[in-house]
């Protein structure tokens, strides 16, 4: 991929519901590169290069077109491209018309973009391109399925990093054990992809529930890190060497996959997590499916997926958290979590509890830091505190603890540890020991 063909895709806005200027381009690409196109009534966009024989199959290129960034609109409205700004290999954007930054658009553009230059490298190959994944994955919802009977297996960029690729998907397995000693493994090996992990939904799970043969199996379906980074924030930029490391990634796992069969298996669910110290059980019927006493959570996942040593993981969960807001009544519940959408975070909440005043939010650790910035600012009306390090430096934070209903594990299995309530400090410590093991 060269530069300019980089910056010819990411200038172009795009955000939900306003996909216009993406699918021109598609269209109009696919002519260019002797591709078939078409546009469905939702506004998927379907590519089609060269053919296959009798007994061999596609690898089929997913990713939706979409993104986050609503500043975008009146730019596509406006038919304004973004500014694509260099610092070394970190690329970003600015928006003209406001002339403050606006989100690059990995997620997920930038799987776009790194699959339309696969494409042109490869010589048989499908691809769709989904509208309104951001808003409920109506774009691949309303997808005609038929379109991957002829499908070897299904690959997306739709995560951000580099090292990093999806094994779980709201709790849908995405490619058998099986698939993945022996075709995954070994390719991603060679590139240096060891970060398996849990993702939220993705337009990859959609496919790998709504397609299957008439044995009722499913298509294996992946997918790998596009560079990004910052996602959901109008600082959301990439790194360009990464971008290019995923495009090589994306072109050997099209080549060295072989396409003289369809790919297919069963769906299996996500084992279940055990439980972190800090969380109440007493709320949730999960219950760890493993001797928590005799190892643990990584020996047994890499014991149940038959992986192991080389640092490898087939379930990275480092990030993931899950915690307990309190809040004084629903309304401010409701604040919250639209502040929270309205920044961007990926982060789920689960429905207030009347009796109790709480809601469970679900997500990875920065995305949780700044749920809960925003958290102090609407439960202090304190809008002048945006960053956690303002938070440790305020200087009665008993209440806040309180509030956010953080718990130590107690000792020697006393409860009376847990009784007396949260101390003001773990938070914060438990956050500086997760910060330091993720680095």
């Amino acid at each position: 991929m060269t530069k300019e063909f980089f910056e010819e895709v990411m200038r172009i806005p795009s955000c939900s519901r306003h996909e216009d200027m993406m699918q021109e381009f598609l269209l109009e690409w696919a002519k260019k590169n002797g591709c078939s196109a078409k546009k469905d009534g939702k506004g998927n966009v379907y590519i089609t290069k060269g053919h296959v024989s009798s007994g061999h199959y596609f690898p089929v290129l997913c990713n939706h077109i979409d993104t986050v960034h609503t500043d975008q609109e009146e730019m596509v409205e406006e038919h304004v491209y973004k500014e694509i700004v260099w610092k070394g290999d970190h690329v970003t954007a600015v928006n003209p018309l406001t002339k403050k930054q606006t989100g690059l658009g990995m997620d997920n553009q930038g799987g776009a973009c790194i699959a339309l230059a696969a494409i042109s490298r490869l010589g048989a190959v499908k691809a769709i391109f989904t509208v309104e994944e951001e808003i409920g994955m109506l774009g691949i919802k309303a997808a005609d399925m038929s379109f991957f009977d002829d499908a070897a297996f299904v690959i997306s960029n739709d995560s951000p990093d580099e090292n990093r690729a999806t094994h779980y998907s709201s709790g849908v397995q995405l490619y058998s054990d099986g698939f993945f000693k022996e075709y995954l493994e070994p390719i991603c090996k060679s590139h240096g992809v060891t970060s398996f992990r849990s993702e939220p939904w993705t337009c990859i799970k959609q496919v790998r529930l709504d397609w299957k043969n008439k044995d009722g199996k499913h298509l294996e379906c992946l997918n790998f890190g596009n560079a990004g980074d910052r996602p959901h924030s109008d600082y959301e930029g990439a790194s360009f060497k990464g971008v290019c490391n995923a495009e090589d990634l994306l072109v050997d796992l099209c080549t060295k996959i072989p396409c003289d069969k369809q790919h297919v298996s069963d769906i299996a669910a996500e084992p279940p997590r055990p439980l972190p110290a800090w969380y109440r059980g007493s709320t949730t019927s999960r219950e760890p499916d493993f001797d928590s006493d005799d190892q643990d959570y990584g020996s047994y996942i890499d014991e149940l997926f038959g992986v192991g040593g080389d640092g490898w993981q087939m379930h990275d969960d480092t990030d993931e958290c899950q915690f307990m807001f309190t809040y004084d009544d629903k309304e401010q519940y409701e604040k919250h979590r639209e502040l929270c959408s309205d920044e961007g975070l990926l982060v789920s909440f689960g429905d207030f509890q009347e009796k109790s005043s709480t809601a469970m939010a679900t997500g990875e650790l920065q995305e949780i830091k700044s749920a809960y910035i925003l958290w102090y600012q609407v439960f202090y009306d304190a809008p002048e505190v945006k960053t956690w390090e303002q938070l440790e430096d305020v200087d009665d934070l008993t209440d806040f603890a309180g509030g956010i209903d953080f718990f130590d594990e107690p000792d020697d299995d006393e409860e009376d540890d847990v009784d007396e309530g949260p101390k003001q400090m773990d938070l914060f410590d438990w956050v500086k020991s997760k910060d330091v093991k993720d680095k």
